[in-house]
């Protein structure tokens, strides 16, 4: 049975979804930049753990007072994106074509053709969920690899939403093999690997400090040839989202290894630091990412 905490928000997140739809785009916008504003009050915490994320990673050099502002704008983001998630069944191919900037189309194809599938490496970024609706509105098949909400109702609610745009959903652990099966069927296979891995498998610097990394895109490909385009959204304003790609990463041909799989983690890692120190109100910086066990 679920929790009466767990119901209540999902008629709350009921209650923003119809509002979500009932605006225009851009007045919709203003009502994400408000549920940010107070996330960061009912979240509190996480507001502490955003600000000291930042000051200790890029912000070494940087007032209390920038940190904070970025911090607010992390948490308009979180708002934003989840208003836009929410309106997905009121969007079409067209109107996110009209939307997102694209880039690297040529790469899409490129892999496309070799049949092989792909996988797009991302993070929490801009408007993530963005990306498997751009890549339908070419034509394109995906899923994505999503890890389950804590609260049951609340995770049905968010992948009806994700469905709306028919994207495939994969759920890691036991449905491991669906992501190859993806593969056979030459489809992207998309995975956010810029959060704690808990197995703590691979550890290599991120902005600076130590930090679990999740293997996962390497290890795919490693296994199987499948190549990996590192690629985010970023988010300009309420209607403009681009697209930014990285170069194609094709396995080397000796296979699994931990060389290899340092080496293209590294590259990943590498793309997605880039651009969280360029745009640092884009990142969910909320999270505890840091949490290496010290010897």
């Amino acid at each position: 049975m679920a929790k009466l905490s767990h119901k209540f928000e999902y008629f709350f997140f009921i209650l923003i979804i119809k509002i979500s739809c009932w605006l225009s785009p851009r007045g919709a916008d203003r009502f994400g930049r408000m549920l940010g504003t107070i996330t960061s009050i009912i979240l509190f915490p996480r507001k502490k753990i955003a600000f000291q994320n930042i000051k200790n990673r890029i912000g070494q050099n940087f007032s209390d007072k920038k940190i904070n502002l970025i911090v607010r704008d992390v948490f308009h983001n979180i708002g934003r994106t989840f208003v836009e998630v929410s309106r997905f069944n009121i969007l079409n191919f067209d109107k996110v074509r009209e939307i997102i900037v694209p880039e690297g189309t040529e790469l899409l194809e490129k892999i496309n053709s070799e049949g092989k599938g792909g996988i797009f490496v991302t993070a929490h970024f801009g408007n993530w969920e963005l990306l498997g609706f751009w890549l339908f509105s070419l034509g394109y098949k995906a899923d994505y690899v999503v890890a389950t909400q804590h609260n049951d109702i609340f995770d049905e609610l968010l992948t009806r939403c994700r469905r709306n745009v028919d994207c495939g959903l994969i759920r890691p652990g036991k449905n491991i093999r669906d992501i190859y099966r993806a593969f056979d069927a030459n489809k992207f296979v998309v995975i956010l690997p810029d959060q704690h891995d808990s197995t703590q498998s691979l550890i290599m610097d991120f902005l600076g400090e130590p930090a679990s990394i999740f293997k996962g895109p390497a290890v795919f490909s490693l296994r199987t040839g499948v190549p990996i385009i590192p690629v985010m959204v970023r988010r300009e304003r309420f209607d403009k989202h681009v697209i930014i790609c990285d170069e194609i990463i094709y396995p080397p041909k000796d296979g699994l290894n931990k060389e290899n799989i340092e080496m293209i983690m590294g590259k990943i890692n590498k793309f997605i630091e880039g651009n969280i120190k360029k745009y640092p109100d884009q990142w969910l910086w909320t999270h505890r990412r840091w949490k290496v066990k010290k010897n």
